[in-house]
């Protein structure tokens, strides 16, 4: 079998060949195709900030700081301390809300006068809480006014 090569050898040497043959197609290639893009970055820049302007970003109605006496079973004083912020559903609406803050403010003191400090303490009577004043608001205010409300403070003493 000397001078004859085995089908083995040759199948090896073939692989061999192309595989040298693809490392060097990619070795060559990839320079091309890897190549940094030219970035133009004031032009990028103005294209960001031509989309931030279409995001549109609710403003809030913020009720600082609020203190009211809570109901209690017993003859212990417990008070509520909160500071509320109000995200209407239009930002236009805002004028509206500062215009009536004697109004939101009133609900909030009746609502916080009904319930219990046991209940406010609770995430639940957190929840119902809010609840209650985006309801009563939207009532008394007009429909679809208050789209979420945010305490910033929220105390129970």
């Amino acid at each position: 079998m000397k001078g004859k090569l085995s089908p083995e050898l040759i199948l090896v040497l073939l692989s061999f060949v192309i595989s040298l043959g693809v490392a060097i197609f990619f070795f060559w290639s990839s320079k091309e195709m890897f190549k940094r893009p030219d970035i133009d970055i004031a032009k990028e820049q103005a294209a960001l900030k031509e989309a931030a302007k279409k995001i549109l970003v609710p403003e809030n109605f913020a009720i600082s700081k609020m203190i009211m006496n809570l109901p209690t079973k017993t003859n212990r004083l417990r008070f509520l301390n909160l500071s509320i912020n109000k995200v209407p559903f239009n930002n236009s609406q805002i004028k509206f809300l500062d215009e009536n803050k004697h109004v939101l403010k009133d609900i909030i003191i009746d609502i916080g006068n009904t319930m219990y400090p046991e209940e406010l303490n609770s995430i639940s009577g957190k929840i119902l809480f809010e609840e209650r004043i985006k309801a009563k608001t939207n009532e008394l205010l007009g429909p679809r006014l208050i789209k979420e409300i945010y305490f910033s403070s929220f105390v129970v003493q």
